[in-house]
């Protein structure tokens, strides 16, 4: 079973790429 923790790391990791990935596309407009 994934820890508390762990599962906070990769959903947060997983927010920051989906933050710079729509940050790029904007920028790319």
């Amino acid at each position: 079973m994934i820890s508390a923790a762990t599962h906070v790391c990769l959903v947060a990791r997983r927010h920051v790429d989906y933050g710079r990935t729509r940050s790029m596309v904007c920028r790319s407009r």
